[in-house]
């Protein structure tokens, strides 16, 4: 809630004043400097999760500034040039956030290359390789997102197989299996992209594979059941464009069952009634039926002025679209 993040951001901002002032004592003491960039870090962290771009990128470039700095002093020296790779990943995601796609790119090509040092120099260290997936994929996604899907797929490959290899080591490490499953998405959003449907089911249905067993591993962790959700919406996505309408509709309603049900037990969130809305959608464009195409479009209505309701931020595109909607419910009651 906006109330937890205001007093979050207070209480990070005094630490992160008591370590400045600590800093300006001693500026030669490189701990005393990494206070304040951790301090930056997580101001930067509740700024983004507020929405304001500006203010979190103002703060994760001054740590990147901190960061560079150290890294120089002690060139050798690992932790420093991760801090450097972390600083650069938060401000590619404000710059990737704020639409400036090149910028991004830029930030994520250079912490890519400080992640291929640091898993080189220690290819047993677990972190260095799982930092170096994350960076294939922030880059993958840059790529995707400018259309080259060739590049973006090499990325996500090289990112898959690496999170594969560590899954393989530690196949109790449910963090690890995440994200071999969110790698086989992305895998299969560039191969649904090239028209190559076969070989996004195959990545979406392994993707679903391993949700599912960490969601049965763990049935009260709400993230857990979300990509259940996400990845039976991917399946039904490409069944309904291999024309199989009976399997897309069976995943799209399992889907819906499972958001339905995080919606209930945390009805304050917003994310899972804007999850209500895409799983609503999806099922109303695959029916058949007046009275079910009508059932799916009123339950939209209902959780968007909810939500409009609640103060929740409602996008041009989507407002536009709700627009169309209650429309389409005047025209066909």
């Amino acid at each position: 809630a906006q109330g937890d993040t205001k007093g979050a951001l207070a209480a990070y901002q005094r630490s992160l004043d008591i370590a400045e002032a600590l800093a300006r004592n001693d500026p030669s003491n490189a701990m005393a400097q990494r206070d304040v960039f951790v301090s930056l870090i997580k101001v930067g962290d509740i700024k983004a999760a507020q929405g304001d771009t500006k203010g979190a990128l103002a703060a994760y470039q001054r740590s990147l500034d901190i960061a560079e700095a150290l890294a120089r002093n002690d060139p050798s020296n690992a932790m420093a040039q991760r801090d450097v790779f972390v600083s650069l990943i938060k401000v590619g995601d404000i710059k990737a956030a704020q639409g400036d796609a090149q910028a991004a790119l830029d930030a994520f090509q250079r912490s890519l290359d400080i992640a291929e040092t640091l898993a080189r120099n220690d290819p047993s260290n677990a972190q260095a390789q799982r930092d170096l997936s994350v960076s294939l994929n922030q880059v993958g996604d840059i790529k995707a997102a400018q259309g080259d899907a060739q590049a973006a797929l090499g990325a996500y490959q090289r990112s898959l197989d690496i999170l594969e290899a560590l899954a393989r080591d530690d196949p109790s490490n449910a963090q690890v299996q995440r994200d071999v499953s969110v790698s086989l998405n992305k895998v299969g959003d560039i191969k649904a992209a090239q028209g190559d449907t076969k070989g996004a089911l195959a990545a979406y249905q392994r993707s679903l594979d391993i949700a599912e067993a960490l969601a049965r591993d763990d049935p009260s962790n709400a993230e857990a059941q979300r990509d259940v959700s996400v990845s039976l919406d991917r399946v039904g996505d490409i069944k309904a464009a291999q024309g199989d309408a009976a399997g897309a509709l069976a995943a799209f309603q399992r889907s819906l069952d499972i958001l339905e049900a995080l919606a209930r037990n945390d009805p304050s969130n917003a994310q899972a009634l804007r999850d209500l809305v895409v799983s609503h959608s999806k099922l109303r464009q695959l029916a058949t039926e007046r009275a079910v195409q009508r059932h799916h479009a009123s339950q939209m209505d209902r959780i968007l002025s909810e939500l409009e309701a609640r103060g929740a931020h409602i996008s041009p595109s989507d407002r536009k679209r709700w627009e169309y909607l209650q429309q389409w419910l005047k025209d066909h009651p």
